[in-house]
């Protein structure tokens, strides 16, 4: 038999259990009997607010989805819970509490014969349970986007050669992410609290691994996004749904920063520049084939996929082997959605993520044997994407100066560049991601003389672009924007891509002062975590900073980094994710940036965010003789996880030929970069062959498996792109 509330019951007198889904039923509900099958309403002192968390005697489980697919019910449960009982009771009969379409929550309390079940939810809307957004595609393996069947290029300073996977050979026994090729490809294991949104973390770790896999950025997306968005909070949806929403023109998957996630019923309400830090997907996979599963595994990523959960299920650990578990006929059950990483044939199990926190199973981790609790049954196809485009956020970092790769072309890992054509104007440079891999000119951005505009469109050539610009793609809906150095009037020229008319316009000059133009070296250009943007060039009299609020309209001289010794200024300025806690958005990270000094060495600068002033860091390449060309500096992705600081990467032009320096930054919280000393600094490549470099103008490390890319001009003022894949090689001159 079942219990229910009439929806007028619940909603006049219990209001608060609409909010918060951790109470438990009362132990103390009317007898279940089997000669009693009758349907009885329950009144609100039948039910207790107790928190699930605190509350011993039952199981504390989630479901995905609810009931079992012979019941009526079209509700998706918040809690699921079960409770031994003394004595064999009546069979499971589930009873909806109202028609499909209801937003009323509703209780269902079913009984087997040793179990109670309680489950608590909100009925699905139909447009959720009748129809797909966007139907699910049969995979067609000729042309489907798979991920890199090598290992990914190793951090420099690193030996031993990439392992590989024969994509037309035998399918290899075992493929597990957490430890593929040796890299880890996952995020840190996540808990989702006393709220049934299992669904957004199975669906947040497709995406997000995906974008670790196929783009090599740790790239944290928000589940409270998806859980919020959906209307259903804690009450339950499907992975499926969830990425078929994400999917949909206009909706992404946001970083978690942008919405992060809470164990409870939440508006939603993201950050202002939300489109911009989107993630995109084009396709939604659904696999119920067990051989298709495990090939997307393997040539792919993780796949989303679901479970039938019992009581037992939460208090698996790994010194039980394999979970095999057999259900005993009609034993009570909840949906449960989590993420697979793997599989292994020796043990003939699946590898399976949990959203539990890291203290469940194996460190968050649980092994299911094949078609056991319904992981393989056809009711449960497992979900995946491919293909997908990051957003320019989780890039920025590992991009600066006139390079970035962009979300566009048909793989959404094109590279563009900017660059000073010979007769004054600017280049706008695209490389392809597919085969040729042919750089080509997209445009001429016509820069005027801004304190001549009038003379328009006679001005043109009266452009007095130094040196090469900055180039960034911004969280405001991917907007395109550049600031160089324009050296007829000391300034820093600040231009935005206006996707209205299609074409770039000037926004606001940087002097150095109200006054007059101050500017003598080559910028360094970033959008930072509160979606600002932050300057560093040298000064008539040293190295300054220059920032624009999100809230203001022009990039404003805010402080000095240091008042004298600096000889250049370069593309090297970062804010990195030290000192960033990405799961506490009150935080940001620390800027840091090198210049070139008097005496022709390298020397480091940095503060937190929010402090006023510039520390002195470490001074390296000491005795080398830089001359007044600009240092560019990235913090790479080569880190264990989310949370991991990865290294510094520089490139600077040096007697011909470009120096390679690498910082590793494993304890660089506890030992920060100190003034007078060269640090963890080491020179790990040089660079030239035959070409005689003059300058560095931008680096990058991108979707290429972790291969960094360069921009250098020789001595002829030709540039040319170079690429690190375990050494540096020139790939081609840039038109």
């Amino acid at each position: 038999m079942a219990l229910f509330w009439s929806d007028a019951e619940f909603a006049s007198e219990h209001p608060e259990l609409l909010q918060d889904p951790t109470y438990v039923a009362s132990e103390e509900l009317p007898p279940i009997t089997s000669d009693d099958p009758t349907v009885t309403s329950i009144s609100v002192e039948d039910l207790i607010p107790t928190a699930a968390s605190e509350d011993p005697s039952p199981t504390l489980l989630d479901p995905e989805e609810f009931p079992a697919p012979e019941s009526t019910l079209s509700g998706s449960p918040s809690i699921f819970a079960t409770q031994e009982l003394p004595s064999p009771t009546a069979t499971d009969l589930l009873i909806p509490t109202s028609s499909p379409g209801s937003s009323l929550q509703s209780v269902v309390v079913t009984a087997s014969a040793t179990t109670k079940t309680y489950f608590f939810g909100e009925l699905d809307e139909p447009t959720r349970t009748a129809t797909s957004a966007v139907p699910s595609a049969t995979v067609d393996w000729n042309s489907l986007f798979k991920s890199y069947n090598c290992g990914p290029v190793r951090r420099p300073g690193t030996t031993g050669g990439n392992q590989c996977s024969n994509f037309s050979g035998p399918r290899p026994k075992v493929v597990d992410w957490r430890d593929r090729w040796g890299v880890n490809w996952l995020a840190t294991v996540q808990d989702q609290g006393s709220c049934g949104s299992c669904w957004a973390f199975a669906a947040t770790g497709v995406t997000e691994t995906i974008a670790r896999i196929q783009h090599g950025v740790w790239n944290k997306r928000s589940e409270g996004e998806l859980k919020e968005a959906s209307g259903t909070h804690c009450s339950g949806w499907k992975a499926k749904f969830a990425l078929e929403w994400i999917q949909q023109d206009t909706h992404g998957h946001c970083d978690y920063t942008c919405d992060p996630y809470e164990p409870f019923f939440a508006p939603y309400a993201t950050c202002a520049d939300r489109p911009g830090r989107a993630l995109e997907i084009y396709q939604v996979y659904e696999l119920k084939d067990i051989e298709e599963q495990k090939r997307w595994l393997w040539q792919v990523g993780p796949l989303a996929g679901g479970i039938d959960a019992y009581g037992n299920f939460g208090s698996w650990k790994p010194s039980m082997g394999v979970y095999n578990y057999d259900p005993a006929p009609g034993e009570g059950w909840g949906g449960h959605a989590m993420l697979i990483v793997g599989y292994d044939d020796n043990r003939s199990c699946w590898i399976v993520r949990n959203s539990w926190g890291d203290d469940f199973g194996d460190a968050g981790y649980i092994y299911i044997g094949y078609g056991k609790v319904a992981i393989d049954d056809d009711r449960r196809p497992k979900y995946g994407v491919t293909n997908i485009s990051p957003d320019p956020r989780a890039r920025r970092r590992h991009a600066n100066g006139n390079i970035i790769q962009t979300g566009d072309g048909s793989t959404h890992r094109d590279i563009e560049v900017l660059r000073r054509t010979r007769n004054g104007s600017i280049a706008h440079l695209v490389r392809q991601a597919e085969e040729p891999y042919s750089w080509t000119k997209q445009e001429t951005i016509y820069v005027k003389d801004h304190k001549h505009w009038w003379w328009w469109p006679f001005g043109r050539w009266r452009t007095s672009v130094k040196g090469q610009p900055g180039f960034v793609e911004t969280s405001f809906a991917r907007r395109k924007e550049m600031v160089y150095w324009d050296d007829s009037h000391d300034v820093y020229a600040h231009w935005a891509y206006n996707e209205v008319n299609g074409s770039w316009i000037p926004m606001h000059d940087v002097t150095g002062n109200r006054r007059n133009g101050q500017i003598r070296g080559y910028p360094g250009f970033i959008e930072t975590d509160d979606s600002g943007f932050m300057v560093a060039g040298r000064v008539k009299n040293g190295l300054a900073e220059f920032k624009q609020p999100a809230t203001a309209d022009r990039l404003e001289l805010t402080q000095m980094i240091t008042t004298d010794n600096i000889k250049q200024s370069g593309p090297s300025l970062v804010q990195s994710n030290i000192g960033n806690d990405v799961y506490d958005s009150t935080t940001s990270g620390n800027l840091y940036v090198v210049a070139v000094t008097k005496d022709g060495s390298l020397q480091m600068f940095w503060r937190r965010w929010g402090e006023k002033g510039w520390r002195v860091g470490e001074k390296f390449a000491a005795g080398y003789n830089i001359g007044k060309t600009p240092p560019v500096m990235i913090q790479d992705f080569w880190a264990k996880d989310e949370n991991a600081f990865g290294g510094f990467q520089l490139l600077v032009a040096h007697n011909g030929h470009v120096d390679h320096f690498q910082r590793l930054n494993d304890d660089i919280v506890q030992n920060p970069p100190v003034a007078g000393v060269k640090g963890k600094w080491k020179l790990v490549h040089s660079f030239a062959y035959g070409k005689k470099i003059k300058h560095v103008w931008g680096l990058a490390q991108g979707s290429f498996n972790h291969a960094l890319e360069a921009i250098v001009e020789d001595d002829r003022g030709d540039l040319w792109h170079w690429e690190y894949t375990g050494s540096w090689k020139q790939v081609a001159k840039l038109p």
